[in-house]
């Protein structure tokens, strides 16, 4: 997949060489001039696939694992309503937001996790290089206390080794849920919307990526039924997916939007406002309104984990430490006669 800076770099040139009256094969073209080198061979094939007569969303989809589905999506709804240039200015504008929260995700993560990785080398150095050194001679002094070190050692690796485990298995199910089974995969799905600090994040992003998919679908005279379905194909979650699937079925049969919504994965303050923009026939307006709101949600959101990392960090350092304290160094400093 192309880089986010790539893209929309790409996508704002586009958008303004085609506002600037130059037609499509020529914008493509000089918005592929202005790319790194290495990127170009993409376009390129792009470019060759348009002038063989295909459109630009479906020759985008002839280069799999390059374009995000909602962007090609995107350009597919402008290139029927004939505003493919509109299109492009929207997608860049939220592209860039979402590299923005992005990168500052990014950085509240690295601290941290720079931090932990120190310690975990440590920790490690400590018991798997430093120990073993000194358990000849604990022998000599003390079988019994270097029997209990031993021990300690024991639990304290096989808990370490416990904890990577479950995360492994957690962020390979993770990454490999497509290739489940479908039940597997919603359920797990819904398994992490539901998780105390990453769901709330995944919940945030989902909701801020389907109100500006459906706000720009509804703005360009799509109908409800087509825009649920559109936005249906560009989602990433089986188990969102799924439910838009049968939102667009309730709608075509008459059904009001909101009669499946108390099973959604979106937060419940979301059924109000969808419920009001239908009675009121104002749609639009509402996922545009739920777009920033929440947008505005996912910043402060992400802010406040930031402000929370320091302290947080402070105190998993300071139990850790302690518990190596209390496990290994004061059963050596009895051994030769310390405090204890």
């Amino acid at each position: 997949m192309l880089p986010l800076p790539v893209l929309i770099c790409f996508t704002r040139s586009l958008a303004l060489l085609l506002d600037c009256g130059l037609g499509l094969p020529e914008s493509l073209e000089a918005a592929t001039d202005m790319l790194p080198p290495r990127r170009r061979r993409i376009m390129y094939a792009v470019i060759a696939a348009l002038r063989t007569g295909n459109t630009l969303s479906a020759a985008m989809q002839q280069q799999p694992g390059v374009f995000p589905s909602m962007y090609t999506g995107m350009i597919a709804v402008g290139e029927t309503t004939g505003s493919i240039s509109a299109v492009l200015t929207e997608i860049s504008r939220y592209l860039e937001q979402h590299a923005t929260l992005h990168s500052k995700l990014i950085g509240a993560a690295m601290y941290p996790a720079v931090v932990l990785t120190a310690l975990a080398v440590g920790v490690a150095g400590l018991l798997l290089y430093g120990m073993p050194r000194l358990d000849s001679l604990l022998l000599q002094l003390d079988p019994a206390a270097a029997y209990r070190i031993r021990c300690r050692m024991a639990i304290i690796l096989a808990a370490a080794g416990g904890l990577l485990f479950v995360l492994g298995i957690a962020v390979s199910g993770w990454l490999l849920r497509q290739q489940m089974p479908q039940e597997l995969c919603i359920g797990l799905e819904r398994l992490a919307l539901r998780l105390p600090i990453a769901g709330r994040l995944l919940q945030f992003r989902l909701l801020v990526r389907w109100a500006f998919t459906m706000e720009i679908l509804l703005q360009r005279g799509i109908p409800l039924e087509q825009a649920l379905a559109i936005a249906g194909r560009t989602e990433k979650l089986t188990a969102f997916r799924q439910e838009l699937s049968e939102l667009q079925t309730a709608v075509s049969t008459g059904r009001s939007i909101v009669t499946i919504m108390p099973q959604s994965c979106l937060p419940p303050a979301v059924y109000s406002w969808l419920s009001v923009g239908e009675k009121t026939g104002s749609l639009q307006a509402v996922f545009s309104r739920l777009r920033r709101v929440y947008s505005t949600h996912l910043e402060q959101y992400i802010a406040t984990l930031t402000r929370l990392t320091e302290p947080v960090l402070i105190a998993v350092v300071g139990t850790i430490l302690l518990g190596v304290i209390i496990a290994v160094i004061l059963p050596l400093l009895h051994t030769f006669g310390g405090i204890v």
